[in-house]
């Protein structure tokens, strides 16, 4: 079995040849998933099933799905600590980090 696969359970090799994952599943474009140890970049871990789901899109990293949950931005846009979200450009009174 693929590291990333529940070893009790029927696998393969890679790890998208896994009934069940060890860690995270990353739903794949053709319905089917991978097994990861940890999300990818751009996705964040659910708690229930332990599914790895796209951020907003304006964030880079996040802790859910809403565009007020950013931990980080994508190119060309700013985190705006105060409400956690990524804007792409800042409002009167803010400046950039940088």
């Amino acid at each position: 079995c693929h590291v990333e696969c529940k070893s009790d359970k029927p696998c393969g090799d890679t790890d998208t040849s896994c009934s069940e994952c060890r860690h995270y599943k990353q739903p794949l474009a053709d319905g089917k998933f991978r097994c990861v140890g940890i999300c990818p970049e751009g996705t964040y871990p659910t708690e229930v099933d332990n599914l790895c789901l796209p951020c907003h899109s304006q964030c880079g990293s996040c802790r859910n799905a809403s565009e007020n949950s950013c931990i980080g931005c994508k190119p060309r846009f700013y985190l705006r600590s105060d409400t956690m979200t990524c804007i792409e450009f800042c409002p009167d009174k803010y400046y950039t980090g940088k």
